[in-house]
C-alpha cells in the first residue's frame, strides 16, 4: 500500500499547481484536528478554489495539508 501524495499549502494557494501535483478529488486537512474534524473533500477545481477563498477570507493565516484521495 502506497502513501497518498501530500503537500503543505500556505495562503494564497496556487490552484493550478495543486491540480498538476495532486489532481482532484483532493482531501484538505487543517493542521490541527482529530476524529474527522477539519477534513474536507474537494472533488473538483472549482470547489477547491471556492474553499480556498473561504479559508483565506475567514483566516488568511490558515495553512492546510493537501492530500490526494486514495481509493481502496
Amino acid at each position: 500500500m502506497s502513501s497518498p501524495r501530500t503537500t503543505f499549502a500556505k495562503n494564497p494557494v496556487n490552484i493550478n499547481m495543486v491540480e498538476q501535483y495532486s489532481g482532484f478529488p483532493l482531501i484538505v486537512k487543517a493542521l490541527s484536528g482529530s476524529m474527522g474534524k477539519g477534513i474536507i473533500l474537494s472533488e473538483k477545481h472549482d470547489n477547491f478554489r471556492d474553499l480556498m477563498e473561504l479559508i483565506h477570507v475567514t483566516n488568511s493565516n490558515a495553512n492546510r495539508i493537501l492530500q490526494e484521495l486514495c481509493s481502496a
